[in-house]
């Protein structure tokens, strides 16, 4: 609770109270948190892989979230295929075909107090 805050938990649970069948679904997929005796903090992150997108819910999720600013972060993260080199794929010919000695690079947004950077 330190990490998210009591006044962001107490609107998390409010929203999940007030809009329950809305709500069930879209929280972002990870809640990571940095609990040190300095630093208290908590990030929910959206992970989207290549030609996802984000649903309704999910948008309506992370602006709420976003909005409640504190120590509680936001991001959306881009997961995209690169090759040995480092260098993006563009297109695949499947979206089940083997990643043939390529990787998935991570790419984020963050969004912290209702704003993207």
């Amino acid at each position: 609770m330190k990490c998210i805050g009591p006044s962001n938990l107490s609107q998390i649970c409010k929203i999940f109270a007030e809009e329950y069948g809305h709500r069930t679904g879209g929280m972002p997929d990870l809640c990571l948190w940095k609990y040190t005796v300095t630093e208290k903090r908590c990030l929910f992150s959206e992970v989207k892989g290549p030609g996802d997108r984000l649903s309704e819910t999910q948008e309506n999720w992370i602006d709420f979230l976003s909005g409640l600013g504190g120590t509680l972060e936001v991001e959306l993260c881009h997961l995209r295929e690169v090759d040995e080199d480092g260098a993006p794929i563009l297109s695949r010919k499947s979206s089940n075909a083997s990643l043939n000695g390529s990787k998935l690079k991570i790419g984020g947004r963050s969004r912290k107090g209702g704003k993207s950077s």
